[in-house]
């Protein structure tokens, strides 16, 4: 089951589905994100900080709306 990035819970695994836009898409590829990938969400204190390798990107609440995730 999908859901965005803004409800997934702090300190489970995610592979990301697909962006709600191009413009998102674009974004994200800047920070080195795509689908196919598995991020773990470490935190939802204002921003939704996730892991990605030893990478850690905190990402706004806004952005992470149009980021679709399924947990893993």
């Amino acid at each position: 089951m999908t859901e965005t990035l803004d409800k997934a819970g702090a300190g489970r695994t995610y592979e990301i589905v697909d962006f709600d836009d191009l413009s998102t898409r674009v974004q994200l590829m800047r920070f080195g994100l795509s689908a196919g990938q598995v991020i773990r969400c470490l935190a939802k204190t204002g921003p939704v900080i996730i892991g990605k390798n030893r990478q850690r990107l905190a990402i706004g609440r806004n952005l992470a709306r149009k980021i679709l995730v399924r947990a893993v």
